[in-house]
């Protein structure tokens, strides 16, 4: 009898367990759910940095604008370049947007001219590096003390003189060290947009 009980318990088990539907797997099971909760997690995460980042980037762009003008206002006032050499030399920038190799550089610039002899030109870049671009010798020198040097690292002085008998001097302000050759390559753009500027 106890035999017979045994297998009527085990039967309704057994037939139990076979009606009974099996849990379907959702999305993967729980481990399918949970990584669906932490790619959701990490592209909310990735969002809020890439928020966070873009106004860090404005403020950090917005201040070093602050930086730039600030040094420009104390170089103008000490006298060491104009105010027009600056607002010319912005001018000058947007000319030379995506026009020269320069435009992969951080930079500002300051440009003017003055009436020289070709005697006292010729002195002023006798001590200077000389480059031929186009029909013009252009004198150049690098110094790392300048008006600016609270933003930029190094100024460029290239200066050259036009038929008209004005030397035209353009102060190029950046962090960069630029070789002969690149800085040659990006004269051969400035020096005929300067020169139709200053007309």
């Amino acid at each position: 009898m106890r035999l017979l009980i045994a297998l009527v318990v085990l039967t309704l088990g057994c037939s139990s367990k076979k009606d009974e539907p099996e849990p379907k797997e959702e999305s993967g099971g729980l481990l399918g759910g949970l990584a669906g909760k932490a790619k959701s997690l990490g592209d909310d995460v990735a969002g809020k940095a890439k928020s966070i980042g873009d106004d860090v980037a404005g403020k950090a762009k917005s201040i070093g604008s602050d930086v730039i003008d600030k040094a420009i206002e104390v170089a103008v006032k000490a006298g060491d370049i104009s105010g027009d050499a600056f607002s010319s030399g912005k001018q000058l920038k947007d000319e030379l947007r995506g026009k020269a190799e320069l435009a992969k550089l951080d930079y500002d610039l300051a440009i003017d001219s003055r009436t020289e002899s070709e005697s006292d030109h010729a002195a002023r870049i006798a001590g200077m590096k000389q480059l031929k671009v186009g029909a013009y010798t252009v004198g150049i020198e690098q110094d790392s003390k300048h008006p600016l040097g609270s933003v930029y690292k190094w100024q460029f002085r290239i200066t050259w003189r036009v038929l008209d008998g004005r030397a035209v001097r353009l102060s190029l302000f950046t962090n960069h060290e630029l070789p002969d050759l690149e800085l040659a390559t990006a004269l051969l753009t400035v020096v005929p947009l300067a020169e139709r500027m200053l007309k």
